[in-house]
């Protein structure tokens, strides 16, 4: 793989002198992003700025509740998210923001200093570094494949090494943990930005099945997953279900598809005290699943207290 790309020791643990230069910057993320492969076989695939125009359309609807509950799921790196939250803080909204996303959770494996592995918490690697090359998983040439063998299963043992205890250390936080000359970090799978903004919270989320977040939010945006590319009619009518159990009463639901163009087709929805969602604007040509989202029968929310809960997902955008 080019040397351009960064390993995620460079960008996750080499700190602001290794980061200047080539590999610093917007371009050099979303190099690393489309570079790792999920264990679905997805990427989590990133520009900046892609959402501007959403984000413009949506801020003059919010609802008036302050400080607004936010979500959005499916962030992949979660650049989009970020840069959402900083344009709300910028319009003096005051708003908490939490981002879900499929694989959130991830380790770097270190053999000394010359040998690396990003993996996640069922001991996927994602990638191999080594002596600061980032090499992409798997190689795409079967070449590669022989020549990398001995590292990847040298690299599958060390993390094979921290099991559970590196699970839960990625809840925890704390200190790398060592075994045997190999040391495990916990990060969090998402882009740099989000350490700068401490009111915006990361979490793995699976939108079809988890069913915690209980009438918490007063604004859901789903960016780039709910399209009938990626699932067929029963399960964005299950999805979006367990959505409409996230919203308040009059809370707004953001769908968005983002084009081969570029160009962000989206629908902004309330929901009724019915259980009914209604369309309140549209960007372009709107949502592909409108039709979906306003056909869908009236739910009950639970009558349950709020509660906050994070589970795996293996889907993607």
């Amino acid at each position: 793989m080019s040397a351009t790309v960064p390993t995620a020791f460079e960008l996750y643990f080499a700190g602001e002198q290794q980061c200047h230069g080539a590999r610093q910057g917007e371009e050099s993320e979303d190099l690393f992003f489309h570079s790792i492969e999920l264990r679905n076989g997805t990427r989590k695939t990133t520009r900046h700025r892609r959402l501007d125009d959403l984000n413009a359309l949506v801020q003059e609807l919010l609802p008036p509740q302050r400080p607004l509950e936010i979500m959005d799921v499916a962030v992949s790196s979660g650049v989009s998210t970020a840069e959402w939250l900083v344009s709300l803080e910028r319009a003096g909204i005051d708003c908490h923001m939490l981002a879900g996303d499929a694989v959130v959770d991830a380790f770097l494996i270190s053999l000394g200093r010359g040998l690396r592995a990003l993996a996640d918490k069922t001991g996927h690697l994602m990638q191999l570094d080594i002596a600061g090359v980032a090499v992409r998983l798997p190689p795409p040439r079967r070449r590669d494949r022989i020549r990398y063998m001995p590292f990847i299963l040298l690299m599958k043992a060390a993390t094979r090494l921290f099991g559970a205890q590196a699970r839960a250390r990625s809840q925890q936080g704390g200190p790398p943990l060592r075994r045997l000359g190999a040391t495990c970090h916990a990060l969090t799978l998402m882009s740099p930005s989000l350490r700068r903004l401490p009111q915006l919270r990361a979490v793995e989320d699976d939108i079809l099945v988890n069913t915690s977040y209980t009438q918490q939010f007063h604004v859901l945006r789903a960016a780039n997953i709910l399209n009938h590319a990626y699932f067929d009619v029963a399960t964005l009518e299950s999805m979006l279900r367990n959505l409409r159990g996230r919203l308040l009463p009059g809370g707004m639901l953001i769908v968005c598809r983002t084009n081969e163009a570029g160009v962000n087709n989206a629908t902004v929805f309330t929901l009724g005290d019915d259980g009914r969602f209604r369309a309140i604007a549209a960007l372009n040509e709107g949502s592909e699943i409108a039709a979906l989202v306003l056909q869908l029968p009236p739910g009950q929310h639970r009558d349950t207290e709020p509660h906050s809960g994070q589970t795996g997902s293996d889907y993607r955008k």
